[in-house]
């Protein structure tokens, strides 16, 4: 006996379903494994200058919260201040050795 059109359409769509959950998992699955984006967003944190005028206290202090937010880990952390730093602030961070920086 032939097959109607409708039926052969319910086959396919069939067929399809799997193979779309496979690469929906697949998806989720490559999204757990990448590394986590920290996104900066307009509550980010301001740069750090060093300079006299700036209050180095108040900084950390800010990034801690905002990292707490974002839930970063300590190495998050680390990196994360490295990029908000500029100028002497910058300058003196690059000078620390590895040992210091984890302290």
């Amino acid at each position: 006996m032939p097959t109607e059109p409708a039926d052969e359409m319910a086959e396919a769509n069939d067929a399809v379903q799997p193979a779309e959950a496979a690469a929906s998992q697949n998806n989720a699955a490559a999204a757990a494994a990448a590394p986590r984006q920290i996104k900066m967003d307009l509550y980010a944190p301001p740069v750090f200058e060093g300079r006299s005028t700036g209050d180095a206290f108040s900084f950390l202090e800010y990034v801690e919260r905002y990292a707490a937010l974002k839930q970063m880990t300590d190495g998050e952390k680390l990196h994360f201040i490295a990029i908000l730093l500029r100028d002497a602030a910058s300058d003196f961070y690059e000078g620390l050795a590895t040992t210091q920086l984890e302290s």
